[in-house]
């Protein structure tokens, strides 16, 4: 489950920005992707969407990897 999340962000952040999606891993650091507010909000929204969950600012308060996000979304989503 956790691969098929992480190449769904994968697509999502390709599709927002110039960015190499291909090369996120789980330790790829938010800070290094380089995304704008306009497409970090982009990107959450379509996760949100993608998943059928809500991301809290709370939330958004504990994520520094990808893998915090992989695991923020499969918490929700089980």
């Amino acid at each position: 489950m956790k691969e098929e999340i992480l190449q769904k962000i994968r697509d999502i952040i390709n599709d927002l920005s110039e960015f190499n999606a291909q090369e996120l891993n789980f330790e790829t650091s938010l800070m290094d992707i380089n995304l704008s507010s306009i497409e970090m909000m982009s990107a959450l929204a379509e996760i949100q969407r993608a998943y059928n969950i809500t991301i809290s600012t709370d939330d958004l308060m504990t994520i520094e990897t990808i893998k915090d996000m992989v695991d923020l979304i499969e918490m929700k989503i089980a």
